[in-house]
């Protein structure tokens, strides 16, 4: 069995969370475990196999406060992954992606990374998503 941890800043309402619950069905068909790990969490969602609630990585405005925050937030992460025996990491943007890259990097974690709104750069120009992609 394959335990997957998806990170995302917030798992609220929208195309994100419903396509992601379509993904949950498919994995558990196939025996997968699916973890959460985000900042904002709608608790009516009670489908995953456990949720993990981040410290926001970015909460606090000094420099040294928020380099502090980013590693906190990867501990989190590592030792959540840890304890559940975490096979694979889906992140997607904006906050989480930094603390998550580090804890996946100091794991040996494949991690994939889905960039979507704002982050996929679709909203300038649907081009500049391949160029980002090529340049990877």
């Amino acid at each position: 069995m394959k335990n997957i941890l998806i990170v995302s800043d917030g798992f609220l309402y929208g195309g994100f969370e419903t396509r992601t619950l379509r993904e949950l069905i498919e994995a558990k068909k196939h025996h997968y475990n699916v973890f959460l790990a985000c900042i904002d969490y709608n608790h009516k969602y009670n489908v995953f196999k456990q949720v993990l609630i981040l410290k926001h990585p970015l909460s606090d405005y000094s420099d040294s406060i928020k380099t502090k925050n980013i590693l906190a937030t990867r501990d989190q992460i590592i030792n959540f992954c840890k304890e559940n025996h975490i096979d694979i990491i889906e992140c997607h943007p904006y906050w989480c992606l930094l603390p998550t890259a580090l804890a996946a990097e100091k794991l040996h974690i494949p991690i994939t990374c889905t960039l979507h709104g704002v982050a996929s750069g679709n909203f300038i120009n649907p081009s500049l998503t391949n160029i980002g992609l090529r340049t990877i």
